[in-house]
């Protein structure tokens, strides 16, 4: 197996330091991305996109595409139970940006990471609804009856790219019959995941089941990022800074 390495690199002058500023300043609002040649001759701004997507794709071989800043996948994660408040946790080092839903003011932890934002409300569903494109939902509630509603909201929307709920073989199939009865297609179902969590980690403790989580979280996030990727398009991710 031959692998290779390619190396690049950008010298710039005192004249290149307004564009370079402009770049710095468009990172501080968030992803963007930038395109044009691999010698660094006419670098082109392009508009800020979804987290885990691409601007048009560029299928010039030549084209570099360079992203600027971190894309930070959103996640909707409803319940702040134990299982939840360890999720949390283990997500803060990860490219996540996490929406914490519960409608229990007082369960979240009186501290949270910065990628986390406890959310109080009496409508969850209604979270589900307002969700971006690209959106992992994970469900791990204190109610059987809100996780089906919550299920059954997310696969209903084309924003939600994952959804997975905690639970078992027999919940999955519970659930199931009563999402057929709701009207969802086989298609929906199909992409139901629950249990939630890789496969094979038998540990039941809520940091161990986090651990599952939070893999399987990444491994969701790298095939939306890889699916989005242009064809025969270079591709660096780097800082304005």
């Amino acid at each position: 197996l031959f692998r290779s390495v390619e190396l690049l690199f950008e010298a710039f002058a005192a004249a290149d330091r307004a564009w370079i500023a402009a770049l710095a300043k468009a990172e501080t609002a968030g992803t963007f991305w930038t395109s044009g040649a691999r010698d660094a001759r006419g670098i082109f701004l392009r508009a800020p996109s979804e987290p885990g997507t691409l601007p048009v794709a560029f299928v010039n071989p030549v084209t570099l595409l360079e992203q600027h800043g971190e894309a930070r996948t959103p996640i909707l994660l409803f319940g702040a139970g134990h299982i939840g408040r360890a999720l949390v946790l283990a997500l803060a080092p990860l490219p996540f940006s996490v929406r914490w839903i519960d409608a229990r003011a007082d369960t979240f932890p009186g501290h949270h990471p910065a990628n986390a934002t406890p959310v109080a409300t009496a409508d969850p569903v209604r979270e589900i609804a307002m969700a971006k494109p690209g959106t992992l939902l994970l469900i791990m509630t204190h109610s059987h009856a809100l996780d089906l509603d919550l299920v059954a909201a997310g696969l209903s929307n084309p924003a939600i790219a994952f959804t997975g709920v905690i639970g078992s073989a027999t919940k999955r199939a519970r659930f199931l019959t009563r999402l057929k009865a709701m009207g969802l297609g086989e298609d929906a179902a199909a992409r139901l995941v629950c249990p939630i969590g890789v496969p094979g980690i038998g540990g039941k403790e809520p940091a161990v089941i986090a651990a599952g989580v939070a893999v399987q979280a990444l491994q969701t996030r790298e095939h939306l990022v890889r699916r989005a990727l242009p064809a025969n398009t270079a591709s660096r991710k780097k800082s304005a800074h």
